[in-house]
């Protein structure tokens, strides 16, 4: 889809100055800033933080900074004196009204930034690096016995080792930094024959690595790559994986690259710290009409508010398409003055499109209502 830069910048306005959310029953606009959560909230913090702090160091008069970075809204900078600093502080924050900056000095040489911790000693020339573990950390990860995929497992491994040998700028440091997330993923229940045989997976595997890229590259041309979600049920979700690999490997003839993806389930799934959304702005249900003067009803399924859906149904949205529930009503002057938003119902709810489909299909199977004449409708091979 084509989009000219106006048509872009009233799309922006839109996702960003239109926004609402509620909270305790009361709706609020949302003035200023994107909202929490919102995918386009650091891209535009970012291209916010980009477009002005280019504007403010090239106009800046005083002595600044020799070095500078940024990441998002962290900013890493070297001064010749302390007084530089906060001089260039003070200009930071007299520089849009939203935007203040609060300052962490050095102490003892060292400097946390982000996941790095920086060091220097007067006879040593240059910066020296270790990973950096805030004070609140208290090494409470994934536990080895959890119900999660064992590829999940690893991959913490994986990353946490990965990054002792990014971040660590000695050979020292890394073997020290390994040690202590040995300790803590012990405590975590993770075998020790496995953190070790993941450590020489990843050594040996570095040296390897140029060849496997470019023996990849030359193969992404003729491989197309799939993906697959599927929820994680246990040990049977290994065998399926398994056995899934072991058909693409067997007729695809290596011109498929399949990722399976499993999903799991948290306690936080089932509840929410959100305040609830009123039944009449629920989206993405599936509901049953029962007239209130026959015996008829419907099942049908809307993505929009389910509010919305009933007033097309009772005929009450000028201009609006007629419906099968509509055409009922019309069809009987006593089912017209009789129904009203009590006669509608919810049943379920899904916010897959296709698994919302086929669950109306199953209800319509289930409940036969008098009133659906469906054009489309799922064809179930239940094995």
């Amino acid at each position: 889809m084509k989009l000219n830069k106006d048509q872009l910048t009233k799309l922006f306005e839109f996702a960003t100055s239109g926004t609402h959310f509620l909270f305790k029953g009361q709706y609020y606009d949302q003035i200023d800033g994107v909202a929490m959560g919102s995918p386009l909230g650091p891209l535009l913090a970012n291209i916010f933080m980009g477009t002005y702090e280019e504007k403010w160091l090239s106009e800046y008069q005083g002595s600044g900074p020799t070095f500078y970075r940024r990441y998002v809204d962290d900013i890493f900078c070297i001064f010749q004196n302390r007084g530089d600093a906060l001089m260039f502080l003070d200009y930071l924050n007299s520089g849009h009204r939203n935007i203040k900056f609060t300052v962490e000095e050095e102490h003892d040489g060292t400097l946390p930034f982000l996941d790095v911790l920086i060091s220097h000693a007067p006879e040593v020339s240059n910066f020296q690096t270790t990973t950096y573990y805030k004070p609140t950390y208290t090494g409470l990860l994934l536990n080895f016995t959890s119900f999660a995929p064992f590829s999940y497992k690893l991959g913490l491994v994986k990353t946490l080792l990965d990054r002792a040998h990014k971040i660590n700028s000695t050979q020292s440091k890394i073997e020290s930094n390994i040690k202590s997330i040995f300790k803590v993923l012990q405590k975590n229940l993770f075998p020790l024959h496995i953190l070790n045989k993941v450590l020489r997976d990843l050594q040996s595997g570095s040296q390897k690595q140029d060849s496997i890229n470019s023996e990849e590259s030359r193969r992404t041309d003729s491989v197309s790559e799939f993906f697959i979600k599927l929820p994680y049920i246990g040990a049977k979700s290994d065998f399926l994986k398994r056995r899934i690999r072991e058909m693409v490997e067997k007729y695809c003839q290596n011109k498929i690259s399949l990722k399976l993806i499993f999903t799991t389930c948290k306690i936080g799934d089932y509840f929410s710290a959100k305040d609830a959304v009123p039944k009449m702005l629920v989206s993405n249900v599936i509901y049953k009409f029962d007239c209130a003067s026959c015996s008829a009803s419907y099942v049908g399924e809307t993505e929009r508010h389910y509010f919305r859906r009933m007033q097309e149904h009772l005929g009450l949205i000028k201009g609006a398409a007629p419906t099968a529930v509509t055409k009922h009503l019309v069809a009987s002057a006593n089912c017209k003055a009789n129904n009203f938003a009590s006669s509608f119902s919810l049943i379920d709810n899904e916010a897959n499109m296709h698994k919302r489909r086929i669950m109306e299909a199953l209800y319509i199977r289930d409940i036969d209502p008098i009133i659906n004449r469906q054009v489309k409708s799922y064809k179930l091979n239940l094995i």
